[in-house]
């Protein structure tokens, strides 16, 4: 009887744990059919208390995303049951002439897998990358070598540079294990010390904090090593800014440390408009966009009736949504988040001096909010 109910026992924690990896794989997939914009922003009401670093690895994101999109949540060290929280999980791809095999934007510190054998499905993952004096390379390379439970051979510079700043000798290599620090799975790029890897700091992920390589989860970095095969093509740019069509609107995503806004924004002619014209572009929106620099896609075209019918009944599904996370949200970023988005929301007191009326493409139609359902 005990043998038989100890069996019960890890049949249900091996469950729990395929349907946990699950959720967590499912996370970083996104189908690319819906334009150059993947995912969506949406609020979630904890079920029990939860870590920033837990709910960050959870939906694919990096804790300073996180926090970024919960201003007024963000001195918290952990996050109650029951708290709303924003879950900023939508992004602007690359462009397009980029979207094969591994694309990694430094400016975003967010790694894009576009595998061959599922055209229209996208992977992306947080990532960590060089800090001042150690910057990650920018360019085209390749994956060279893969190794599962790699062993860290410390590149003498780095040994050198730990014996002049903390008069720590460091060892020749680290063996694999839970010390060292290129966590369980490497691929080893053309570019000279330069690897994919895991880490054993979780909590680095999505920040400017190492050597030149790229760190990952390392539940990501298993996903993608199982996927990524020798050869495969990694390009590294610098993008500060990207630009994005959905529902026939521009979007605007601005990150920090990026290149000159012009640079950035030439590799997006393919919608061919002009962004500095007002018949289509709201030219205040790309100047707030630019000084906010939230990471969060921005609507910079004017809103079309057809385009807030679309967006009103995808609004209307989200439920019991939190008014102090959105509302905070919404006053940080200073307007530039998309109004039909956030219309459902919201109490509709708030939207009356701050969106209505909306200026619509080449007229000055007003939009009439619908009451928002949160009774």
């Amino acid at each position: 009887m005990n043998g038989s109910c100890s069996m019960k026992v890890l049949n249900v924690i091996l469950i729990l744990i395929i349907l946990l990896s699950s959720s967590l794989i499912s996370a970083a997939r996104y189908s690319m059919d819906q334009g150059d914009l993947i995912g969506e922003i949406h609020t979630l009401s904890l079920n029990q208390k939860t870590s920033w670093n837990q709910l960050a690895i959870e939906y694919g994101i990096s804790v300073k995303d996180l926090k970024q999109a919960n201003l007024e949540l963000k001195h918290t060290q952990w996050l109650k049951k029951e708290t709303q929280v924003v879950i900023p999980t939508r992004y602007i791809l690359p462009p397009q002439q980029y979207r094969t095999g591994i694309v990694i934007n430094l400016a975003e510190q967010r790694l894009y897998f576009f595998p061959n054998h599922e055209p229209s499905i996208v992977y992306t993952y947080p990532i960590a990358i060089g800090r001042d004096g150690w910057h990650t390379p920018i360019g085209h390379t390749r994956i060279v070598h893969k190794k599962e439970a790699p062993t860290w051979r410390i590149p003498e510079s780095i040994r050198v540079h730990t014996l002049d700043t903390k008069g720590q000798m460091l060892p020749e290599f680290v063996p694999p294990g839970p010390s060292n620090p290129l966590g369980t799975h490497a691929l080893y790029l053309k570019f000279k010390n330069i690897l994919i890897h895991g880490t054993n700091n979780s909590n680095s992920i999505g920040n400017i904090v190492s050597s030149g390589c790229i760190r990952m989860h390392n539940a990501d970095i298993q996903e993608l090593f199982k996927k990524a095969v020798i050869g495969t093509s990694v390009v590294i740019l610098n993008h500060g800014e990207k630009m994005g069509r959905h529902n026939d609107q521009i979007y605007l995503e601005v990150h920090p440390k990026g290149p000159e806004s012009d640079q950035t924004l030439n590799q997006y002619n393919h919608y061919h408009f002009d962004p500095h014209s007002e018949d289509f572009i709201d030219i205040s929106k790309i100047k707030i966009t630019r000084e906010t620099q939230s990471g969060i896609p921005t609507l910079i075209s004017f809103i079309t009736p057809e385009f807030f019918k679309v967006n009103q009944t995808q609004s209307a599904l989200i439920e019991k949504a939190a008014h102090s996370a959105i509302l905070n949200l919404i006053l940080n970023l200073s307007d530039i988040l998309d109004a039909p988005q956030t219309a459902c929301l919201l109490e509709a007191e708030i939207l009356q001096e701050k969106y209505r009326p909306l200026r619509c493409h080449r007229s000055h139609i007003p939009i009439e909010f619908p009451k928002c359902p949160l009774e």
